[in-house]
């Protein structure tokens, strides 16, 4: 008997989640929010979890830009690695 494409699916989600609770998932966005990034900025490092501002800015390349719409902003490195080591140490490691 096949295993359903549901079953599959979250048997996927089981392997890859990065944190344990909804509570941290929730947290760790709101701290991202706090900061100055547009809506695809937080998802996009909340999913991927850069190590450090380096990476996070290859990865989501217009945190590197120094304003977006129009608005400036002010993102400076170690900031970005401050509020990214924070999101590592909220991951699990199963």
């Amino acid at each position: 008997m096949p295993v359903s494409n549901f079953l599959k699916a979250y048997e996927y989600v089981n392997r890859v989640k990065q944190f344990k609770t909804k509570e941290v998932v929730a947290q760790i966005r709101a701290d991202l929010e706090k900061q100055p990034f547009h809506e695809f900025e937080v998802a996009q490092l909340g999913n991927l979890c850069p190590e450090d501002a380096d990476e996070a800015k290859a990865l989501v390349p217009s945190l590197a830009l120094p304003n977006i719409d129009g608005q400036p902003r002010d993102i400076d490195s170690a900031s970005l690695t401050e509020v990214l080591q924070q999101i590592c140490d909220s991951r699990q490691f199963d």
